[in-house]
């Protein structure tokens, strides 16, 4: 919603996505007031992660932010987005491409080049 939803659609929009062809799912559905996820909390929240992931039946997948790289990847954000690492799906190999969530990208407009690069990595990945 509001100016993050909005950035997020145009980052979709720009790589040939429209949202009838985007599943977006979270890993969680409200944001805590310190703004971050207790760690106790993300093994229950990356089950549910990966149980929309199951139902949803995605391609590739696109990961924004250091909180869902770490509770689906287990990698810190800037390693994940160095490695373009695969997402084992009960045995089925998804294409997975991190990048800094859409928050951020606002916070901090200098990372938005960074971030183009980051989708373009999953344009070729799906064009490949």
């Amino acid at each position: 919603n509001g100016p993050v939803g909005a950035l997020l659609q145009a980052m979709l929009k720009a790589c040939g996505y429209t949202p009838q062809n985007v599943y977006v799912g979270a890993l969680a559905h409200s944001r805590p007031a310190s703004g971050a996820i207790a760690a106790s909390d993300m093994p229950l929240l990356a089950d549910f992660a990966r149980h929309q992931i199951k139902i949803a039946q995605p391609r590739q997948l696109l990961f924004l932010g250091s909180a869902v790289t770490e509770a689906l990847l287990g990698q810190e954000l800037m390693q994940a987005r160095s490695n373009l690492p695969d997402f084992n799906q009960d045995g089925g190999i998804l294409t997975a491409v991190a990048t800094f969530h859409p928050r951020t990208l606002l916070a901090r407009p200098v990372l938005k080049a960074q971030a183009w690069k980051d989708l373009q990595r999953i344009v070729r990945k799906a064009q490949a």
